[in-house]
C-alpha cells in the first residue's frame, strides 16, 4: 500500500511541478482564473485522498521513516496549494511565484525512499 501511495504521490507531484513550471513561465494576468482555481481545487482534492490513505498505512521499524516521509510531502504539498490558492485569489502575484519557484526547486522529486 505504501508503494501504490507514493508511485500516486509521485505521478501527482509531478503533474503539479509540471504546472507551475507553466504557471511561473507565464503572464498570470493573462490566464483563465477560473480554470487556474479549478485545476489547484482538483489537486488539492486528489492530495487529500492520498493523505487518507497515507493514514491508513501502518509500519514499523525503518518502515516508518518511509511513511513519515511521504506524509510529510503530501502534507508539503497541501499546505503549498493552500499557500499558492489564497496569495491567487488576493491577486499577490509574486508572493504566488516566489511560493511556487521554492516548491519547485526544493521538491521536485519526493524524498521517501532515500
Amino acid at each position: 500500500m505504501m508503494l501504490n501511495t507514493y508511485e500516486q504521490f509521485s505521478n501527482l507531484n509531478n503533474e503539479l511541478i509540471t504546472y507551475l513550471n507553466e504557471l511561473i513561465s507565464d503572464d498570470l494576468k493573462e490566464k483563465n482564473s477560473e480554470e487556474i482555481i479549478n485545476n489547484f481545487n482538483r489537486i488539492l482534492n486528489d492530495i487529500e485522498e492520498l493523505k487518507l490513505k497515507s493514514d491508513e498505512i501502518v509500519s514499523v521499524g525503518i518502515e516508518l521513516n518511509k511513511v513519515n516521509n511521504l506524509r510529510y510531502s503530501i502534507m508539503n504539498s497541501l499546505f503549498l496549494i493552500s499557500d499558492l490558492l489564497h496569495f491567487y485569489k488576493l491577486n499577490e502575484i509574486e508572493r504566488f511565484r516566489m511560493r511556487a519557484v521554492n516548491y519547485v526547486n526544493h521538491n521536485s522529486k519526493p524524498q521517501v525512499f532515500r
